[in-house]
């Protein structure tokens, strides 16, 4: 009896108002986060219990980690006091898909004349678990130097008339 069940909306998504329901039926204005009163649930049945949430940002740690609770009430013997006790179900995970971008710049030499030409080297890393789709590369070029035209590669591969400043 005095069923209540209890689930933390996770960091970094939002509850969708008016998505619960239990047994099927909607409850437009129940919260997990707030509990939800399932009332008795007689031995040997169940509720079922549904809601939605929304991702909002970036979970940090990914993935999203979430349980419920509940919380409860039963008399072992009819006509004994009711005895509260609590349970917890098991934590499920979602991971949020997400490319995570980082660089490494290198120059080839570390000390030059006058007309010395710079080779920089720039490693573009996607750390993330999905592409990292209309990836632009800029660089500005360093006062006191100049670019030297059609010598970009891209994995090898000469880029002609791609100059990373612009």
């Amino acid at each position: 009896e005095n069923v209540v069940l209890r689930d933390s909306i996770p960091s970094g998504t939002t509850f969708v108002a008016g998505s619960v329901t239990v047994g099927g039926v909607t409850q437009p204005n129940a919260n997990p986060a707030n509990g939800i009163n399932l009332g008795t649930i007689p031995n040997n049945t169940q509720r079922i219990v549904t809601f939605q949430v929304r991702i909002t940002s970036f979970p940090n740690p990914n993935p999203i980690l979430n349980r419920a609770m509940v919380s409860y009430q039963f008399r072992p013997f009819v006509g004994s006091p009711p005895i509260t006790s609590t349970s917890s179900s098991n934590t499920v995970q979602t991971t949020v898909n997400q490319a995570t971008i980082s660089m490494q710049k290198s120059v080839d030499l570390q000390t030059t004349t006058l007309n010395d030409v710079l080779t920089y080297t720039v490693t573009v890393t996607n750390n993330g678990n999905v592409a990292a789709n209309n990836v632009i590369f800029v660089d500005s070029i360093p006062a006191g130097t100049t670019f030297v035209p059609n010598s970009v590669t891209v994995n090898g591969v000469a880029r002609p008339g791609a100059n990373p400043a612009s």
